[in-house]
C-alpha cells in the first residue's frame, strides 16, 4: 500500500470512529439520561480532544497529499488544455483519480441562465455507463440518486433511459425545506467530497453523508469500463488508457458547459473524448452566437468529432 493510500485509510478510520462516538452520544441523549459532560466530564473532554485531533490531522494530510500530487507528473493522463489539481488512487487499486482545474470558458449570457433553471430550484442529471451488467447499473444509479438526495434534491423526475449500454437523463427538484444558499453550499461540499473521496470532516451529519455517498459513487464507477456522469455542475468521467490503466476525472462545470452538455448529450456517450468534445461545443456555441457565425457549418464541424 502506498503512502497516499495509507493516509486515506487512516483518515477514514478516524472519521468512522468519530462518527460512531457522536451517534452513540446522540442516542444516549435521546433517552434523557444525565448529560455525558456532567456524568463523565473526563470522557466528554477526551471526545472533544479527539475531534480536534481529527480536524487537525485531516488538514495536515490533505495539504500533504496536495503537495505529493503536485510533485507527480501525469502528462499522459491529462486531457489537452487541462491542469491537474490533485491525484488520488481509485478504491482497490483500480486506477487513478484526477481532479482537474476548470479551464476558462465563455460565460453564459443572461438569457442562457434564465433557460437553465437547475442552479437554484432543480438539478439536471445525466448518466452514461458503458455496461449491460444490471447489478452494476443498479448500484451506480442508486449511488447517483443518493448523492443527489444528500445535495438537497428530491427523487429523479422525468426519467429518460436509453439502453444499449445505458444513458439516463433526469431532473430533481430542491427539497421544500431547503433554501437556495443551503443547496448551493451542499453542491459545493459534494464536489469537494468527490475530489477527496470521503475525506470530508464530519462537522455535521449531512457533511458525513455527502462524503460517504461520494465515496460509494466513486467506488461503483470504478467498476464500470467507461462512464460519464453529470450531477448538475459536477462531471465524472471514467475510461481506460492502454499505457496508464483506468482513469477517473472529476471537474466542476461552468454554466456555459452545462448548457452545452444539455444541448449535445451525445458528448457523454464518448467518455474518453468528452472534455475535448465539450470544448469544441463551447467554441461552436460561441461562434453561433456571433453575427458572423454559420450555424449549419458549426453543427457539421461538431458532429465530425463524434
Amino acid at each position: 500500500m502506498n503512502k497516499k493510500a495509507d493516509v486515506i485509510h487512516l483518515i477514514d478510520q478516524l472519521h468512522d470512529a468519530l462518527y460512531g462516538m457522536r451517534i452513540t452520544i446522540e442516542q444516549y441523549s435521546r433517552h434523557d439520561y444525565t448529560p455525558l459532560g456532567i456524568l463523565a466530564p473526563e470522557l466528554a473532554s477526551a471526545i472533544q480532544n479527539f475531534k480536534d485531533f481529527v480536524i487537525l490531522a485531516d488538514r495536515f494530510f490533505q495539504g500533504r497529499m496536495a503537495e505529493l500530487s503536485r510533485e507527480e507528473e501525469a502528462p499522459d493522463l491529462l486531457p489537452v488544455g487541462h491542469e491537474l489539481r490533485s491525484k488520488l488512487p481509485l478504491p482497490g487499486g483500480k486506477g487513478s483519480q484526477l481532479n482537474l482545474e476548470a479551464p476558462v470558458t465563455r460565460q453564459a449570457n443572461v438569457s442562457e441562465i434564465n433557460r437553465s433553471e437547475f442552479p437554484d430550484q432543480s438539478i439536471s442529471v445525466a448518466v452514461y455507463l458503458d455496461t449491460d451488467d444490471e447489478e452494476l447499473i443498479r448500484r451506480v444509479l442508486k449511488n447517483v440518486d443518493n448523492l443527489v438526495g444528500d445535495m438537497g434534491y428530491g427523487p429523479p423526475e422525468d426519467v429518460e433511459t436509453i439502453r444499449g449500454s445505458i444513458f439516463r437523463r433526469s431532473w430533481s427538484r430542491v427539497k421544500g425545506f431547503l433554501k437556495s444558499d443551503e443547496v448551493a453550499e451542499l453542491r459545493e461540499k459534494a464536489g469537494r467530497a468527490l475530489e477527496i473521496q470521503g475525506l470530508m470532516i464530519p462537522e455535521a451529519d449531512v457533511t458525513f453523508k455527502l462524503s460517504q455517498s461520494a465515496s460509494q459513487l466513486i467506488a461503483s464507477v470504478a467498476d464500470v469500463p467507461s462512464a460519464c456522469l453529470r450531477l448538475g455542475s459536477i462531471l465524472l468521467i471514467k475510461y481506460t488508457l492502454d499505457t496508464s490503466g483506468p482513469v477517473l476525472l472529476v471537474r466542476n462545470l461552468s454554466t456555459s458547459e452545462i448548457l452545452a452538455l444539455e444541448r449535445y448529450p451525445e458528448i457523454q456517450k464518448n467518455p474518453s473524448m468528452a472534455l475535448e468534445m465539450l470544448a469544441t461545443a463551447i467554441e461552436t456555441s460561441s461562434t453561433m452566437d456571433s453575427p458572423e457565425g454559420d450555424a449549419e457549418e458549426n453543427e457539421q464541424d461538431f458532429e465530425a468529432l463524434d
